[in-house]
């Protein structure tokens, strides 16, 4: 038994890899079997091709950088060259392993970081649930799909300022850490929120508590570094001018709206037959336990567990506040009528925050039966709704059966610009470059 803990515990993040992989390619096979580039996927990939990864990068979007996306892409891309010597018909394979190893790292984030934290229950538990959130009928537009990966940053930032706090000590892994919470605030601003109290925390804790203030120059550098850069995103964002889109705001679902954040990875068998007066019940016995977990946890667990609640709380009332078409697209519990991207992180943050509690299994056994009940519940739950988890067709409206490759058969050429173009789901295009048109078309010919 002592051979095998030790065996599981030196290769562990290479089984947590290979497990998750395994439950990916279950998950998004159809978008191996039907390859197509998605949306923003293609149009950020063929300007990349046009204008160079910086551009790209930071300049693609009027409003904001996209520079994990545009860094995934650019992977993407080069494993392309690498693995099929260029030809972009098979581009839609390299995106969709790009992006199933970057959510893969997603879920382990906390295992990796946090797990002398969080404890191992907790990381394995977020591990396995992050897999196996369900997606509702757009899973397709999410799964091997890169450009949905901005709504993972405050996620990841979140567990990013956590271990920074924590090894404040250590400047290089400062370095580290800091070049990483960067690197979300270049890719969605929204993350500012975490990034201004996490500084106005560290200052409260530092000044008012009178606690050490490690690495005092590099950390005001920081600070201020990342104050600068949330001035110039936000003054970015305001004289940026979005299109216009018609959408229906109301606050008629507003309860519905925090069930489906809050509570859907738990209910989610059972999401049809819920009301408000069910999701009222159920918000108040998660507040409940939260409460009675939180009066057993160690001091520096309980410091974790609020954090993780105010930062679950802030960001779905961001959503709520600025998605607020969100609320209209809600038709009285139903869960194949809403874009489930948007609610794809705040599923995530309260996964987080429910997890964190099982480290008062060794201080009270009543929550610990209690929190083992739930486990239980939500495993025999994914269990009888698999067909949710690991749809055998697609769903997704917005995803068609046409294939890149057939897409590419039917390109047209402007002769304006000199490129090809090639219309891709849904309602999009890419003008693709001759020299990347080469190997594709050379390959046709001979074939």
């Amino acid at each position: 038994m002592n051979s095998i803990k030790k065996h599981l515990s030196k290769y562990i993040y290479v089984y947590l890899f290979a497990l998750g992989f395994f439950i990916l390619l279950l998950r998004g096979y159809y978008n191996l079997e039907t390859p197509i580039i998605y949306a923003e996927d293609g149009d950020w990939i063929s300007h990349m091709w046009q204008h160079g990864y910086l551009k790209t990068a930071f300049g693609v979007r009027g409003d904001y950088p996209v520079f994990w996306l545009a860094t995934l892409l650019k992977i993407s891309d080069i494993l392309c060259n690498i693995l099929f010597s260029g030809n972009i018909s098979y581009l839609p394979y390299t995106i969709f392993f790009v992006s199933t190893f970057s959510y893969i790292f997603v879920a382990m984030l906390p295992y990796i970081l946090l797990k002398d934290k969080l404890g191992k229950k907790a990381c394995l538990l977020i591990y396995l649930l992050i897999l196996l959130l369900p997606l509702g009928n757009t899973s397709n537009e999410i799964l091997g799909r890169i450009l949905q990966g901005h709504f993972f940053m405050w996620y990841v930032l979140f567990i990013l300022l956590i271990y920074r706090y924590y090894n404040e000590k250590d400047l290089k892994k400062l370095l580290v850490t800091d070049c990483f919470i960067i690197s979300c605030l270049l890719t969605n601003p929204v993350v500012s929120v975490e990034i201004a109290g996490y500084i106005l925390f560290s200052f409260y804790k530092k000044i008012i508590k009178k606690n050490t203030f490690y690495n005092k120059k590099y950390q005001l550098i920081m600070f201020l570094t990342s104050g600068v850069l949330m001035l110039y995103l936000f003054i970015r964002m305001i004289n940026y001018e979005a299109e216009s889109v018609d959408v229906i705001i109301t606050s008629n679902n507003t309860i519905e709206f925090f069930a489906k954040s809050l509570l859907y990875p738990f209910i989610f068998g059972i999401y049809d037959n819920l009301n408000d007066c069910l999701s009222v019940i159920l918000l108040c016995i998660m507040s409940v336990y939260y409460y009675f977990a939180y009066k057993k946890m160690n001091k520096e667990t309980k410091t974790i567990f609020i954090l993780s609640i105010v930062s679950t709380l802030a960001i779905t009332l961001i959503m709520y506040f600025t998605r607020s078409f969100l609320r209209g697209c809600l038709l009285g519990y139903k869960t194949a009528n809403v874009p489930d991207r948007y609610f794809l992180l705040m599923n995530i943050c309260s996964i987080l925050t429910f997890s964190i509690t099982l480290n008062t299994w060794n201080r009270s056994r009543l929550l610990k039966y209690f929190s083992i009940l739930i486990i239980l519940l939500v495993g025999v739950e994914y269990i009888n709704n698999l067909e949710m988890i690991f749809p055998k067709e697609n769903k997704c409206l917005a995803v068609s059966n046409v294939t890149f490759k057939e897409r590419l058969k039917n390109s047209s050429y402007n002769t304006k610009n000199g490129n090809f173009v090639v219309e891709i789901d849904p309602s999009w295009k890419m003008e693709i470059p001759p020299y990347k048109m080469k190997t594709f078309m050379e390959d046709i010919y001979e074939n």
